[in-house]
């Protein structure tokens, strides 16, 4: 992973060139992926700014989390992949489908 020191009132951004569309920026995926940490004893503040937008999905790898967030509170998911079932789990008879 690489890492940059911040200096005092230093911004950074996280932008990674689209492999489709090298004239666009985007901040998907995981070669988008960034983390902010404070290492060290002072006060640190932090503004992010994002135009994304619902349905979102993000990949915790650090923590084997999954979040989902669909644009509905009530189905709004954190969860550790381990916990994740297929998706014709609970489906009667997905496989007859004609």
């Amino acid at each position: 992973m690489e890492s940059k020191q911040l200096t005092e009132v230093e911004a950074d951004g996280c932008p990674v060139r689209s492999q489709r569309r090298p004239d666009r920026t985007r901040h998907q995926g995981p070669t988008g992926a960034h983390k902010i940490m404070n290492r060290s004893e002072a006060l640190a503040r932090t503004l992010m700014f994002s135009s994304s937008r619902v349905p979102a999905v993000s990949v915790y790898p650090d923590s084997n989390k999954i979040g989902v967030w669909p644009g509905n509170d009530a189905d709004d998911l954190v969860f550790r992949r381990e916990t994740a079932v297929p998706w014709s789990h609970g489906e009667d008879e997905w496989d007859q489908a004609s």
